[in-house]
């Protein structure tokens, strides 16, 4: 299992990146915009981002198509359905945010 540091400011992920780390997590999503990908992209290349925190199964497109190396999802994706034995819910969720990811990935 991979684990990748979490990160918000250029200066955190610069440092990340400085570490050797093969990613980064970009937390709070939902503190920035996916513009704030794209913006680091020219000051920080070569270091991928994963923002996490904040961020819907809608939000993936944009996200993606920023330049983001993957998302972080997690109560939009599992939500209560783990709890609940919903595996159904867990599935079908799971299907679209790939599909999202893979859609966009393709449009880039």
């Amino acid at each position: 299992m991979a684990a990748y540091p979490g990160a918000l400011t250029p200066t955190e992920i610069h440092a990340a990146g400085r570490a050797g780390v093969p990613a980064v997590k970009l937390f709070p999503a939902s503190a920035v915009s996916p513009r704030y990908v794209s913006d680091l992209s020219g000051p920080l290349p070569g270091i991928p981002l994963i923002p996490t925190g904040g961020i819907s199964l809608t939000d993936i497109p944009a996200w993606i198509a920023a330049g983001a190396a993957a998302v972080g999802l997690g109560t939009p994706l599992i939500g209560t359905a783990a709890t609940e034995g919903a595996d159904d819910r867990l599935t079908t969720r799971c299907r679209r945010a790939l599909a999202a990811v893979s859609e966009s990935r393709a449009a880039r």
